[in-house]
């Protein structure tokens, strides 16, 4: 048997289990096994070699659901920017632009070798720097494919040896189709907030600045990303219509319904990341198994999406103290590191107090929390079933509040694919109103300035 086999990846999780908590390694096996979701080690052993990409053994071998999904575990992508600024610096310093970093990235395809243990991700990446305002028309982007090679160690993805290869670099095509990025681009959703806090910045050892060190989320999406690509239909910018005026807008997902450090980076990295994650799998599982597995999962992400768009049309909470101000407050660096530190605990410690920008990311925070815990427990008996168009095809809305405030669960997926409460999907059966073109009425009508429109 292959060293590397998820088999053999999880017999070595066994031992080590075994090792540490002084059992048999039967015992320890059947206990693995059980909180993979397999009722016995002797299923999940046949399972192995008849479909070694079962979803519950991938989790428990690989820790993602698709290896496509590895690039986004244990800082790969962090790590791989860092590499691309080495192998491309000396391209960029003759580019019109500056400041360049990893930009958009896409997982074309993945290759596993159970031989060696080493993944192979075709990629394909953007390499953005930020424009020489007096060159507007020249390139400022790297259109990059690459190999990128991965391993998985002590439970860990990181890169191999061999880390990075580029297989093809096209320079910046909005230099041939004169794309300009506007104000209007910046953001097709918030109101307009007040200036949000930059991140520091600091010199490094060899006496360059270095902006952002902490790699703080300034861009901060109201819908992910992941779900906005769904509306791509193959090309690189979303159709929004302005609901008011009927004009369309061309923008890439990076640079739509986003808001600019309106929460702290525990919620951002924490708490939105992980309920981001878990819709994905589900829809994972959802594409394996044609059902939703974990409804829970479903309604925390419809929720979530409600309490991002709330406050992100509200301005930020950037207001003077009433308060004696305290006779010492840390740095903006210490506040920063604080936040970093933070994402992943659940009791935190704030040190702001005297830092108006550090106190209004925390009362979103705070409040953004407070919605998510009020209206998951409301909606918590949502059970969650798809329902799919073969003729017109649905609009993504720039907010779902007022579908969540009326009690309306429905959660457009794809431009193909709805999902519903169960009961709302019965109601609509009875009424005759289940049919895709009542459903956009009613995502029309839950939208505030835009929407997401079909391809």
């Amino acid at each position: 048997m292959s060293d590397f086999s998820p088999l053999s990846i999880f017999k070595s999780q066994a031992k080590q289990h075994a090792r540490q908590h002084g059992m048999k390694l039967s015992a320890a096996q059947e206990t693995l096994s059980r909180k993979a979701g397999f009722e016995k080690y002797h299923e999940l052993a046949v399972v192995a070699q008849r479909t070694p990409t079962d979803p519950r053994l991938m989790l428990a071998a690989f820790g993602v659901l698709d290896f496509k999904d590895s690039v986004n575990q244990d800082g790969v992508l962090s790590d791989l920017a860092q590499v691309l600024v080495q192998m491309l610096s000396g391209t960029t310093s003759q580019a019109n632009a500056s400041e360049f970093s990893l930009g958009e990235s896409e997982v074309e395809s993945a290759a596993y070798n159970e031989t060696t243990g080493l993944l192979t991700l075709g990629m394909s990446m953007t390499y953005e720097g930020q424009q020489d305002p007096d060159r507007a028309y020249h390139g400022s982007a790297f259109f990059l494919k690459a190999d990128v090679e991965l391993i998985r160690r002590d439970g860990k993805w990181s890169l191999g040896e061999d880390g990075v290869s580029i297989t093809s670099n096209d320079w910046d095509r909005a230099a041939n189709r004169h794309i300009l990025v506007t104000n209007e681009a910046k953001n097709v959703y918030q109101k307009d907030h007040s200036p949000h806090e930059k991140p520091i910045e600091k010199l490094s050892e060899d006496g360059k600045r270095v902006k952002n060190p902490n790699e703080i989320t300034v861009n901060q999406h109201v819908i992910p990303q992941a779900h906005l690509k769904q509306w791509l239909g193959g090309e690189d910018l979303l159709t929004i219509i302005n609901k008011s005026s009927g004009e369309p807008l061309k923008r890439s997902p990076k640079n739509s319904f986003v808001v600019a450090r309106l929460w702290d980076q525990p919620t951002e990295q924490g708490m939105i990341k992980m309920n981001e994650d878990n819709y994905q799998q589900q829809l994972k599982l959802f594409a394996e198994t044609g059902s939703i597995v974990r409804s829970p999962w479903i309604t925390e992400y419809f929720v979530m999406l409600a309490a991002r768009a709330y406050f992100a049309a509200k301005e930020r909470p950037l207001y003077d103290s009433i308060m004696v101000p305290p006779s010492w407050t840390p740095s903006q660096a210490e506040l920063e590191d604080d936040e970093v530190e933070q994402v992943h605990d659940t009791v935190r410690i704030f040190r702001g107090a005297g830092n108006p920008h550090a106190t209004a990311r925390t009362v979103v925070s705070m409040a953004l929390t407070q919605f998510f815990i009020r209206a998951r427990e409301l909606l918590k008996d949502a059970v969650w079933v798809p329902f799919k168009t073969t003729g017109e095809k649905f609009i993504l809305p720039d907010s779902n509040v007022a579908l969540y405030e009326k009690r309306f669960l429905a959660l457009p997926v794809s431009p193909e694919l709805v999902l519903l409460d169960e009961k709302l999907l019965a109601k609509l059966q009875e009424a005759g109103q289940l049919t895709p073109e009542y459903l956009n009425k009613r995502f029309l009508e839950s939208s505030v300035r835009y929407y997401v429109s079909p391809k």
